[in-house]
């Protein structure tokens, strides 16, 4: 018998038959473990549902109780400060002496920017002069004023659970 006892004289020798299935597997990168990983485990069960929250929007700064108060929400930049067709919601009410505030329900977790816009004389619109606001505006993190309208990153805020935002009205 040759070394190792490989036994060349017969084809169906067990010996030779365990050996050949050990090389093919060893050609194949396989292992008895490894073929018995491959087995697919289980899919892992789904994450609960987040449960939507609320945003809270508290304006403040109002030099008067005319008009209404228009309040939109976005959750992208597409339109933002100013075409309320590409908010996610638009809301007007009536403008109160003090605290005025609006509440957006069933949100989910996001990134978020809100717009305001005190409409003193009812138009619907931002009134402007020289391309400057004439009514009362204000976003979210209250961006400085500059000669253009907020961008929204810049008034871009994080929103998990029951949020409350503070803006202040820029005349």
């Amino acid at each position: 018998m040759p070394a190792f006892g490989i036994c060349r004289t017969h084809f169906n020798c067990p010996f030779r038959q365990s050996f050949a299935a050990l090389l093919l597997a060893v050609a194949l990168g396989l292992s008895s473990d490894r073929a018995a990983a491959q087995v697919p485990a289980p899919a892992p069960a789904p994450a609960p549902a987040p449960v939507p929250g609320s945003l809270t929007v508290v304006v403040e700064g109002a030099r008067n109780s005319r008009g209404q108060l228009r309040v939109s929400l976005f959750d992208r930049a597409e339109g933002f400060p100013s075409d309320q067709s590409q908010a996610l919601r638009t809301t007007r009410v009536p403008m109160k002496a003090t605290g005025d505030s609006v509440r957006f329900t069933g949100l989910a977790a996001g990134r978020y920017a809100v717009a305001v816009h005190h409409d003193e004389n009812g138009n619907e619109k931002l009134d402007t002069r020289l391309g400057l606001p004439q009514e009362g505006w204000a976003a979210t993190n209250d961006p400085r004023p500059r000669l253009r309208a907020p961008r929204f990153h810049e008034a871009e805020i994080v929103h998990s659970g029951d949020t409350r935002v503070v803006v202040r009205l820029t005349y």
